[in-house]
């Protein structure tokens, strides 16, 4: 595994801890990794950093947080909390089901995608 692609996996999983501290303090169950929504958020995040855009996918079924930070897992976190959308998505019971990627554009800006089932 190449270092920037550990750094990605890495960030991934710290994103993932920094959602279930919010949720367990919020009493919510925590969310597992889904190998499905990890893919999912891997290619549309590597979709938004090849084409530097920000944009919503056309998902079938939970709910899809993105963003363009240059910002750690946990403060990406914080940023989403601070939105009523993002926040409603991370706090949503319903969801138990988490996939999460980040990439960094040639052109320097980080691309999230958070998916939720």
């Amino acid at each position: 595994m190449s270092c920037l692609l550990l750094y990605y996996h890495l960030w991934f999983h710290q994103a993932i801890e920094e959602h279930n501290i919010v949720r367990h303090d919020h009493g919510l169950q925590i969310l597992e990794i889904d190998e499905k929504l990890m893919k999912e958020a891997n290619a549309h995040a590597i979709w938004m950093t090849k084409n530097e855009t920000l944009q919503h996918s056309n998902i079938r079924y939970g709910a899809e947080n993105i963003a363009r930070a240059r910002v750690s897992p946990k403060k990406m976190v914080e940023m989403w909390m601070n939105s009523p959308g993002h926040r409603r998505n991370i706090l949503d019971p319903r969801y138990t089901r988490i996939g999460v990627a980040v990439y960094k554009s040639t052109g320097g800006k980080y691309y999230w995608c958070t998916r939720f089932r």
